[in-house]
């Protein structure tokens, strides 16, 4: 394995290697022509349009440079792209001609140094030149940051944004340090103030990027003032939120107390959420609380989070079939989740058909006691 990206991750839009020689002359002609002024024959924008997918990032720019018609007629639109973190790819003027874009992945951003216990280290500079690009696509919806990780000297791979900081170690896909997740939150920040002000469409999701710590408080509970926090659940999709608030990013584990990604009470960033009026991509409000929302929170034990789902009468419909199909505890090494006896009986009350088996401890607030006093 090579030092470069594989061919399956290339910062590209395909598998083809070098740009067709077809087009280099189509700007001479008109659009509807089908062959070139010195008759070579020329490849409509609608071909294009369907086999773009196959070239990579950087010879689809050569081919820019050289075709008006490629230019102006494919590029703008080509929904899905793939670029490297780099100057030469995150240009702002040619990311305004990708302004159909709807999916973006982009390599480089950070690297996994596994001599040091996998550590992250992000490239400030591509964060802050993708930034700027980002701001030239606001029909974006999907975006995923990869990374290198090392593997021998030499050699690496591309990995995900898979982030989680204060966790044991069997459980941290990476390594996340003071200094690095100061700049992870300043990016967090800059892509709030690109949503808020617009130039990116509050719905965008980014994979993995609110899956760990990122509020800066060290507190132990919630904090409903958390500025940092409220401007988190005033710009990210949905979903996103959601998920944080499900704990869908991590399992909880006997001998680990996992900190909340966003700060703010439950209800409090429920509300946020309703007030907000961009429910028209990714589904209403009340789509995305679904069925899977409710049995990650239950698994995940997130019983204050479904305490204000019920409180803000946003409390989802699960039958016996869906808890069968979800299996809690089926990742290997975890157990089935803890509960309440009297936060089980509710869920019983709302018309959740759970049974004792699904957990691996029923308990009462007595018990719990009693486990602290020993």
């Amino acid at each position: 394995m090579s030092s470069s990206p594989p061919a399956a991750k290339r910062s590209r839009l395909g598998e083809a290697k070098t740009a067709p020689t077809t087009v280099g002359t189509a700007d001479r002609t008109k659009s509807g022509d089908q062959e070139t002024a010195d008759g070579t024959p020329r490849l409509s924008a609608d071909i294009w349009v369907e086999v773009v997918d196959y070239l990579y990032f950087d010879d689809m720019m050569r081919v820019c440079a050289v075709s008006q018609m490629f230019l102006m007629e494919v590029v703008p639109r080509i929904e899905k792209v793939s670029v490297e973190g780099n100057r030469r790819h995150l240009f702002p003027a040619f990311a305004s001609r990708l302004g159909s874009i709807k999916e973006l992945h982009v390599f480089d951003l950070f690297s996994v140094q596994i001599r040091v216990g996998e550590a992250v280290q992000f490239n400030q500079r591509h964060l802050m030149q993708l930034l700027t690009f980002l701001a030239k696509l606001p029909l974006v919806e999907s975006i995923f940051l990869f990374g290198r990780k090392q593997l021998v000297e030499g050699e690496n791979e591309w990995t995900t944004i898979e982030l989680f900081q204060h966790e044991p170690a069997r459980l941290i896909p990476f390594f996340l340090s003071g200094r690095e997740s100061e700049k992870l939150r300043a990016f967090v920040d800059a892509v709030c103030g690109l949503a808020l002000s617009r130039p990116l469409a509050r719905t965008v999701d980014i994979p993995g990027l609110l899956d760990h710590s990122i509020c800066t408080k060290d507190i132990d509970g919630y904090d409903s003032d958390c500025k940092y926090c409220r401007t988190v659940c005033s710009s990210f999709c949905f979903r996103s939120i959601l998920d944080c608030l499900a704990g869908s990013c991590c399992r909880p584990h006997e001998d680990y107390f996992h900190e909340n990604t966003i700060c703010l009470q439950p209800r409090y960033a429920l509300e946020i959420l309703k007030d907000r009026n961009d429910h028209h991509s990714g589904g209403t409000l009340a789509e995305c609380i679904d069925k899977r929302l409710l049995l990650h929170a239950i698994e995940n034990e997130r019983f204050d989070f479904i305490q204000a789902l019920i409180d803000l009468n946003m409390f989802p419909k699960v039958n016996r079939g869906d808890i069968d199909a979800h299996v809690f505890g089926s990742e290997e090494g975890v157990e089935k989740p803890r509960i309440y006896m009297g936060f089980y009986d509710l869920l019983i009350s709302e018309g959740v058909p759970l049974r004792t088996s699904d957990f691996s401890n029923i308990f009462s607030e007595e018990d719990e006691f009693d486990e602290r006093d020993e």
